[in-house]
């Protein structure tokens, strides 16, 4: 009886094509992610090559995902717009930044939000200040640098003083290093002009006594505060200081006149909050 050649009744899987290996009609293999048939025998000739090759199926983006080696614990892959990339781990404490349509995904630290970063000085120092313009009180300051060039700043200051008079209080305000220390340089505005009364941001209470005396146990508590965007701004570290002045009386930083039983020593102090742009307008 006379034998006849069927050839392959079904397709016949190889796996990845190799290029040192004889196919034969029939055989299927991968190749870049696709499927493809050979209808010529073959040694040698890429899956691509049409006279020995049909393809039976295309890849499409996810088929990427086969050729994915290299792993490692907390990779991410992602659509970069015509493959599949990778996103290897991030630093610890990073968060997944989407960057919107078109753009590839990112790690970005986070940046604290609103309150970009504050810093705080405890001042105990014992000073007295007898002067009639501003001045500033020595070492009654908070440096910063700031992570932005576009932010404001929340200053609040407690201060404790005591005084040589309770017919009048001392004034208070802030200067910037970068505006000045000197008489005119406070950065928030003095209350305006009105007959010949002394002009300040903010001022410590009145003392306690009859007129033309004070109580000499008397340590005042004053507490100045606001937001403050400067004119020039920029990332340079400045510095703030609590500035002072004292019109018809002596202050006395952190005491009062008086060192006996009564008598008390205090702390002031001073916060400054970094405040990222377009919170505060």
């Amino acid at each position: 009886m006379a034998t006849i050649n069927l050839g392959a009744i079904k397709f016949n899987w190889q796996g990845a094509y190799a290029g040192g290996t004889a196919y034969a009609v029939d055989d299927v293999v991968s190749y870049n992610g696709s499927s493809y048939i050979c209808k010529l025998a073959s040694t040698g000739n890429l899956p691509t090559n049409t006279t020995y090759w049909d393809q039976m199926s295309a890849k499409g983006i996810d088929a990427d995902l086969l050729n994915i080696a290299g792993t490692a614990q907390g990779d991410l892959y992602y659509n970069s717009g015509g493959a599949i990339a990778k996103l290897g781990a991030g630093t610890s404490g990073y968060f997944l930044k989407t960057q919107g349509t078109g753009a590839n995904p990112t790690w970005a630290e986070i940046d604290g939000g609103a309150i970009k970063q504050i810093k705080q000085v405890m001042y105990n120092g014992h000073d007295t200040y007898s002067s009639t313009t501003y001045v500033p009180i020595t070492n009654f300051n908070v440096s910063i640098t700031p992570t932005a060039s576009d932010s404001s700043f929340l200053i609040m200051a407690n201060i404790q003083s005591g005084h040589s008079n309770n017919d009048t209080t001392s004034g208070y305000n802030i200067f910037d290093s970068q505006v000045g220390t000197s008489n005119g340089d406070e950065i928030f505005p003095n209350g305006a002009a009105i007959g010949s009364r002394s002009r300040s941001f903010q001022t410590a209470k009145f003392g306690l006594n009859a007129i033309g005396a004070v109580n000499d146990f008397i340590n005042w508590q004053t507490n100045i505060s606001a937001i403050y965007t400067p004119t020039s701004n920029n990332a340079s570290a400045r510095t703030f200081t609590v500035a002072t002045f004292n019109p018809y009386t002596t202050m006395y930083m952190n005491y009062n006149t008086v060192d006996s039983a009564a008598g008390m020593s205090t702390v002031s102090n001073m916060i400054v909050m970094e405040i990222a742009n377009g919170i505060y307008s």
